[in-house]
């Protein structure tokens, strides 16, 4: 471990991302439940015959959430936005993912501060170990 990731521990998880488990990072299930509700909200709209995109922020730069949004993307619009204050953690954890959306917006800086975001609304905010 070096000197700086002493002062920052999330500059080095992503070496170690995979060996958390749950409550660490999302579990299959919760990501299973998480999906099958955004799934059933676009569903509902494109009965409604809404094209608008369904918005969705990301608090943090959690993989298995991306990989989710970027599955469910294949099938319906999505806008997709992650708010993370560590860069090196947001490129660390988009090396991890599976299925990389390369037209994610990434907003560098903390989610406290609502002047970093560019719109007003989200259809849904993920973000796993937040507490509030």
């Amino acid at each position: 471990m070096t000197h700086q990731s002493l002062q920052n521990p999330w500059l080095e998880i992503g070496k170690r991302w995979k060996l958390y488990g749950p409550p660490g990072r999302p579990s299959e299930s919760e990501i299973k439940i998480i999906s099958s509700y955004i799934e059933s909200f676009c569903k509902q709209k494109k009965e409604k015959k809404d094209t608008t995109p369904i918005n969705i922020l990301i608090l943090g730069s959690t993989p298995e959430y991306r990989d989710m949004l970027a599955r469910l993307k294949q099938h319906y619009p999505l806008t997709v936005t992650l708010i993370d204050i560590f860069k090196e953690m947001y490129e660390q954890m988009s090396a991890l993912t599976e299925f990389p959306n390369k037209e994610e917006n990434f907003i560098h800086g903390s989610w406290l501060d609502k002047n970093n975001f560019k719109q007003e609304y989200y259809d849904f905010i993920l973000g796993d170990l937040i507490f509030g």
